[in-house]
């Protein structure tokens, strides 16, 4: 039933299914983060997939330098939805530190199929930055869903560490105080 489907036992995955009506197949996407490059699986995808451009073919599975992927994958969805607009998911390390973006929109292409679009970016292990006012952070984990297409994007393992205040202020004491005495040293 999910032929070519790799688990992903990395430090990031984004799992995408796409169920066909009357069938019993469906279409998957992973994308994982290991040893510092981001891998993309897909598999069942009837009218094929894009990824940074480049034609993949049905299922293609390959290692991709950088920290983003770009990506575009079409499938049979006889009486779709609208779609979805554009959405960003943003997975923190349970905190305020992003550890990757995922955004997507779908459309229905009004033939009987529909598209996802997407960008995956990841932190490799740092932090993409501080959660944007008012955006909702997902602690390792989020789902989402459309006509014929439910997906989960996953970061495991990413350990962010940020010093605390205390931390911080201790080391700038013992910087003043070090300043302080050398500063007595040579008057």
């Amino acid at each position: 039933m999910h032929r070519c489907l790799r688990s992903a036992a990395a430090a990031a995955s984004f799992t995408l299914l796409s169920l066909i009506a009357g069938q019993a197949q469906a279409a998957a996407i992973s994308i994982s983060v290991v040893g510092g490059a981001i891998n993309f699986h897909a598999c069942d995808f009837e009218l094929g997939i894009t990824v940074n451009g480049a034609d993949m073919g049905n299922c293609p599975s390959t290692p991709i330098s950088g920290d983003t992927i770009d990506f575009s994958a079409s499938w049979f969805a006889p009486g779709a939805g609208p779609g979805l607009p554009s959405t960003t998911l943003y997975l923190t390390d349970g905190g305020n530190q992003i550890t990757d973006i995922f955004t997507y929109a779908v459309v229905n292409n009004g033939d009987g199929s529909s598209t996802i679009t997407g960008s995956f970016s990841s932190g490799l292990g740092a932090s993409l930055g501080m959660l944007p006012t008012g955006a909702v952070g997902h602690a390792g984990s989020a789902t989402f869903s459309a006509d014929y297409l439910s997906g989960d994007i996953n970061s495991e393992g990413l350990t962010i560490t940020v010093p605390e205040p205390a931390s911080l202020a201790l080391v700038g004491g013992a910087l003043a105080l070090l300043g302080f005495t050398r500063s007595r040293r040579r008057a």
